[in-house]
């Protein structure tokens, strides 16, 4: 069996290629990424995906259930088994809010451990924000603005002046924690998006009222990139396309509501996403309007990315 190797110092080899992998257990999402490094560089080499949903299996008591921990026990073990079929020599597990935020999680950690063998690293909301600033700057031009990352369970919130961060925050406030609140059906209607939208100004009060506005907003995550791709459909741009302004945002959300095709497009474009892009796509627009963001760039690398860039290559915090 091929273990977590988080605590080994690593030495990169001029000219030897080695192969990672990085779980990342989300609220939404658990994702599986496997790449190659050589001479400092990295290059994505597969990934796979499993919307288990885990903040759905957690109890008034702010307890995961039963269920939800064997959920995840069974995705890491599906995941164990693809990656017993490469050459991969060291596997990091990360968790983000998913477990971050549970009451139970020392129970979960030592069940994860003893039915897959996975040691887990919990991110804290810093931590995360920093690896996905890391991820993006390894990938991206960012020089100075905000980075958002919109998960399911959390928002990462980091400002960035001169590729050096400034400030961090994060909020327990997701894409997949307010449809659970606030949606009734399979999409919101126009009144849970108001309440929705209203509750998002009040968590963002809680930030730093003296952060200075934002042109740049920067997005990592799966949220980002799917809001991205529904843009890109609705105005007709390439795939490759990765800016587009909040104004365009503005409009594909108000054609979910006024076009017959709205929902439609989200079924065509993003469909494991049906339920949870709406409320994620609120909070990006509100996050732009509350820091007067004029330009939205997104990032294909971050947390995971970033995490194995600063634990193997050791580039960080944009040096």
């Amino acid at each position: 069996m091929v273990m977590n190797h988080a605590k080994i110092k690593y030495k990169m080899i001029p000219g030897v290629k080695k192969m990672y992998a990085v779980i990342d257990i989300g609220s939404n999402t658990i994702r599986l990424s496997v790449y190659a490094i050589q001479d400092g560089q990295i290059k994505p080499m597969f990934s796979r995906k499993n919307t288990a949903g885990l903040i759905s299996y957690v109890d008034q008591n702010g307890c995961m259930t039963e269920r939800g921990i064997q959920k995840a026990i069974s995705v890491l073990s599906g995941f164990q088994k693809i990656i017993e079929n490469t050459k991969v020599e060291h596997i990091f597990v990360l968790a983000t809010a998913s477990l971050r935020n549970v009451q139970n999680r020392d129970e979960i950690l030592t069940l994860l451990r003893e039915k897959t063998g996975f040691e887990v690293t919990v991110l804290s909301g810093e931590e995360e924000g920093v690896c996905g600033f890391v991820g993006a700057a390894y990938h991206i031009n960012v020089d100075s603005g905000l980075l958002v990352d919109i998960g399911g369970g959390s928002t990462e919130f980091v400002f960035y002046q001169n590729r050096k961060i400034s400030k961090t925050y994060s909020i327990p406030m997701g894409s997949l924690s307010l449809y659970a609140n606030f949606v009734s059906g399979l999409t919101p209607t126009k009144d849970e998006y108001k309440k929705m939208k209203k509750y998002i100004k009040e968590q963002l009060q809680t930030l730093d009222q003296g952060a200075a506005p934002a042109p740049i907003l920067c997005g990592v995550g799966g949220t980002t990139r799917a809001a991205c791709k529904l843009v890109n459909d609705f105005y007709g741009e390439p795939l490759t396309n990765r800016k587009f302004q909040p104004d365009q945002l503005k409009k594909v959300m108000k054609s979910f509501y006024h076009d017959k095709d709205g929902v439609q497009r989200i079924l065509r474009v993003v469909p494991d996403r049906i339920h949870t892009i709406i409320p994620g796509m609120i909070i990006l627009r509100t996050i732009t309007s509350c820091f007067n963001s004029q330009d939205i760039i997104i990032s294909e690398y971050g947390v995971r990315e970033g995490y194995l860039i600063k634990t193997v290559i050791g580039w960080e915090n944009g040096s």
